[in-house]
């Protein structure tokens, strides 16, 4: 996240301001009589607001606190990624969750948050819980995975969790093979679940291109 400060009338916005703008995803944009009468912060929330791939939220520093931490609050909702899969599916889930460290989110992996000796269970709980308080849960789908039981129990411990907390929102399901089979292979009480829930569809297409757009949709999708 990059705080924008008040520069002086004698400063200018350099290439050093630009690239450290163009290396950020996430930005709060803190609005103000200073602010408002410094044409370098206004050059440099217009160029914010003229990249794609940005997310900001606004902040009037003249509102009430609790508005502004609302505001606060729909931004820290959206840069936190659980990543649920089979060990089938490894190298699926270490190229999302690449994808997405370079766009600033805070990944949960298994194979790099787990540490030896750690309650693995608890671990894994907790972050599914950060992760529906503060972002997504992103369930890779395939024929191995929706065997898996502990994939399966991650599913429907998220869905409950995001169903009484988001109404769903925050959960991305991601089929790798054809959706058709995959839903045949769920069970019934899951289909349910997951019915009204947008997916993506990973079994078709080039990876990097179908990892761009989720990501571009988790930047835009409607959270509660």
């Amino acid at each position: 996240m990059f705080f924008l400060k008040c520069l002086t009338e004698h400063s200018e916005l350099d290439e050093l301001i630009r690239r450290e703008i163009e290396a950020r995803t996430w930005f709060l944009l803190c609005e103000s009589d200073n602010a408002r009468a410094s044409s370098w912060v206004q050059t440099e929330v217009a160029y914010i607001k003229a990249l794609q791939g940005k997310y900001h939220e606004q902040v009037n520093l003249k509102e009430a606190i609790e508005t502004q931490i609302e505001r606060i609050d729909r931004l820290c909702k959206r840069v936190t990624a659980f990543l649920s899969y089979h060990r089938a599916d490894r190298p699926h889930a270490r190229r999302i969750g690449e994808a997405l460290v370079k766009q600033d989110y805070s990944v949960w992996l298994d194979i790099e948050a787990l540490a030896p000796g750690s309650n693995w269970e608890q671990e894994i709980t907790s972050a599914i819980d950060r992760a529906v308080e503060r972002g997504f849960v992103l369930v890779l789908l395939s024929t191995d995975s929706v065997q898996s039981e502990f994939v399966m129990h991650e599913l429907r411990y998220a869905l409950d969790k995001s169903t009484r907390a988001a109404h769903g929102a925050n959960i991305v399901p991601i089929m790798l093979n054809d959706p058709r089979v995959i839903q045949r292979a769920m069970p019934p009480s899951l289909q349910l679940m997951l019915g009204g829930i947008q997916w993506f569809d990973f079994s078709q297409g080039d990876l990097d291109t179908n990892i761009t757009k989720l990501v571009a949709h988790m930047k835009i999708r409607q959270m509660d």
